[in-house]
């Protein structure tokens, strides 16, 4: 039951920022955009490539859950190192569906769609460095000055 509770938000975030994503390939092209050209005209129903893509992009929550398991829960593993195998799984798993749901029309758009996908990993992990170190520096307060309350006492 603790997995599903954490299996469940991954998939769901997953879906959402995928969404999120279609979303912006629609404003930027200025039609609905369910799905590249190449990857509808593959299947003959715009529902089951739209169904196909909502699980794939449920996947990317899930296979960024799994790279969690990597992060250090103890100061003894290496924080680099578990970011690295995150940011692998994570990368292939992009490349993976990127081919399969027709992503890359060509040579040129692989490596820029890569290193789009480089520069967001990166700002996300970032922003939940400097969240999670913010969250450490504020325990730490909270325990110096409970230390120097019995201290005084």
């Amino acid at each position: 039951m603790k997995t599903l509770r954490k299996i469940i938000p991954a998939f769901v975030l997953g879906v959402g920022i995928g969404s999120l994503m279609e979303c912006l390939f629609s404003l930027i092209y200025g039609q609905v955009f369910i799905g590249t050209p190449a990857f509808m005209a593959s299947h003959p129903s715009p529902v089951f490539v739209k169904i196909i893509q909502t699980l794939l992009y449920g996947g990317f929550g899930l296979v960024s859950l799994l790279g969690e398991q990597f992060f250090p829960k103890k100061n003894n593993k290496s924080l680099f190192k578990a970011t690295a195998i995150h940011f692998l799984l994570i990368f292939a798993y992009f490349v993976f569906i990127g081919f399969y749901l027709r992503w890359f029309p060509n040579t040129p758009s692989v490596f820029i769609s890569l290193g789009i996908f480089i520069l967001i990993y990166f700002v996300i992990w970032i922003l939940i460095y400097l969240a999670e170190k913010r969250k450490i520096e504020e325990m730490n307060r909270v325990l110096e000055r409970n230390h120097n309350h019995l201290v005084d006492e």
